[in-house]
């Protein structure tokens, strides 16, 4: 992909592969789960997108860095 509707090779943005997992648990009776979960596990930064102004390219990188967490869900009755 590129940055800008005008295929600057200075402004190809490469591609990327992100690594997550989510994990749950669901009680029998379907009124909660419990999981556990991961984004970005392996912590890759990449470019978002960048512009090509004058002799100067300007990145702007990704600001997701790993995220780990638990999730409750409880369900009540009749939604």
């Amino acid at each position: 992909m590129f940055g800008q509707s005008v295929n600057n090779p200075n402004e190809l943005l490469d591609s990327r592969d992100l690594l997550g997992f989510n994990i749950e648990y669901e009680a029998p009776d379907g009124t909660w789960t419990f999981g556990v979960y991961g984004e970005n596990i392996t912590n890759e930064i990449y470019d978002v997108g960048r512009l090509q102004e004058t002799g100067f390219v300007g990145v702007v990188r990704s600001n997701d860095r790993s995220e780990f967490g638990a999730r409750l869900t409880k369900r009540l009755g009749g939604l």
